[in-house]
């Protein structure tokens, strides 16, 4: 039977975009020091090891989680994920943090979209009137046609356009497979994809970014739990508007920690955009 339990679910994703938000600033701050590639293979290594770590002391649950109903879309997503982390980060060195969510902040409106064809959820009025608000507001922010429009932000929506694949395929093999074999293959895919291209971007690491990148790892396996966890319980429609707040979060930590700005017209697209998140917020809890 299909979960959908909306009131646990939209915190979960609150909570979730908090903590991509930190993930975020972490990766730009080492991003700046080194190439994206290591950045995001040491990440992999991580939480493979972590993974594994689990499954060895527990051995029951490693069977359980190298169990998937879905191997090919659990293959499929975590080769959608590698690509869209780097294709993300490397839009935080072009583009910087705030700029780059104003634009990726279109990603639960393809969601929403995606939703309907693939998982075959249904849109209503509202909803509908929610999306068309954020896609206003994607919109206001781009600017396309503009002497502010540029290729460069093209970077940050390529990454959306992925991310928001990947959430519909989370969604989907959710139904038949667990969070610990959802989060087990995307390490594990992850992993292996990262290590065919990583040794052509290795450098050397001073010891003292170390502690940051144990620590941006962390919070990365802790977001992308919270991820999967909230879309296993509740439908992707539902929740996804929600992830606007990712925005809010990651505006803050740019214009706070690296002294970025936003313009008028940025500011009044991304405010459109979390409108119709709020908006959502009460309809759903109606």
């Amino acid at each position: 039977m299909k979960k959908n339990n909306i009131k646990l679910g939209i915190p979960l994703m609150l909570l979730t975009t908090f903590t991509f938000a930190v993930q975020d600033s972490l990766s730009q701050i080492l991003a700046s020091d080194y190439n994206v590639i290591l950045i995001v293979s040491i990440r992999y290594f991580f939480l493979t090891f972590c993974i594994f770590i689990f499954c060895l002391i527990n051995p029951i649950k490693f069977k359980k989680a190298l169990r998937t109903k879905h191997l090919f879309l659990q293959i499929l997503r975590g080769l959608l994920l590698a690509l869209e982390i780097c294709v993300m980060v490397y839009s935080f060195t072009k583009l910087g943090l705030a700029k780059s969510h104003a634009f990726f902040s279109c990603y639960p409106l393809l969601v929403c979209l995606l939703s309907i064809p693939i998982l075959n959820e249904k849109i209503g009025f509202l909803q509908s009137i929610c999306i068309l608000f954020g896609f206003l507001g994607t919109l206001i922010v781009l600017r396309p046609g503009t002497s502010g429009f540029s290729l460069e932000y093209l970077i940050p929506l390529l990454s959306a356009l992925l991310f928001a694949l990947y959430s519909i395929l989370t969604r989907y093999v959710s139904h038949r497979d667990t969070t610990e074999t959802s989060l087990f293959w995307v390490g594990l895919v992850g992993t292996l994809f990262m290590s065919v291209v990583v040794p052509f971007f290795w450098e050397p690491i001073l010891e003292i970014d170390l502690l940051w990148i144990l620590t941006l790892c962390l919070i990365a396996i802790l977001g992308h739990f919270f991820l999967i966890k909230t879309l296993e319980i509740c439908e992707v429609s539902k929740v996804q508007p929600f992830a606007y707040f990712q925005v809010v979060f990651a505006s803050f930590f740019g214009i706070y920690f690296f002294s970025e700005s936003i313009d008028l017209l940025s500011a009044i697209g991304t405010g459109i955009i979390i409108f119709s998140g709020v908006l959502m917020y009460f309809r759903e809890t109606k």
